[in-house]
């Protein structure tokens, strides 16, 4: 199999890393952030911020696949309950 790197614009920050790796059947997509177009962090509140950011992670996979939801696997990030609560619930 070989490795085909996903572009979706400039680099983050100029930073020397691709958001995403295809490999065969395999998408790896790297750390995303709230990074706009420019590859600028975007200020904002928890909520804004994370919308961009899902937004990113989103673009590397129809960059990759064509498709946002083949299946998503993430493993637990270890935050407390409270934390899982107050970030990832609306």
């Amino acid at each position: 199999m070989r490795k085909e790197l996903v572009r979706t614009g400039p680099a983050p920050l100029n930073l020397p890393f691709s958001p995403g790796i295809k490999f065969g059947d395999l998408i790896f997509v790297s750390g995303q952030g709230p990074i706009d177009q420019n590859g600028k962090v975007v200020a904002g509140d928890v909520k804004s911020q994370t919308e961009i950011t899902l937004e990113n992670f989103r673009r590397v996979l129809v960059a990759a696949s064509g498709a946002f939801w083949n299946g998503i696997r993430a493993p637990d990030n270890g935050l407390p309950e409270r934390s899982k609560r107050l970030f990832c619930n609306e």
